[in-house]
């Protein structure tokens, strides 16, 4: 179950003041860094589900579904943006 929240931390490394500071700091890449970056959690969400659900050792076996959420800290709300979904069986 993908999930993020809104105002992730990780939106500061779209900044690149931010993420150059970061970088030099800690040693890792500048442009992994900034691929790692939440903007938009609900676009985020359903990338990761998307990934999942194509990953070529998922199926039903292993697991019945995959769902994503977003946790919205202004209201403390959970919205779903990718309901339960089941992963596709012809990865076999």
């Amino acid at each position: 179950m993908p999930s993020s929240i809104t105002q992730c931390g990780t939106g500061k490394l779209s900044e690149p003041a931010f993420r150059q500071a970061f970088a030099h700091h800690t040693g890792l890449d500048e442009g992994a860094l900034a691929d790692k970056a939440v903007t938009d959690p609900a676009v985020t969400v359903r990338q990761d589900v998307a990934e999942l659900l194509a990953h070529p050792l998922l199926s039903e076996d292993i697991l019945a579904s995959v769902s994503g959420h977003v946790l919205r800290l202004e209201t403390g709300l959970v919205e779903t943006v990718v309901k339960a979904t089941a992963p596709v069986q012809s990865h076999r």
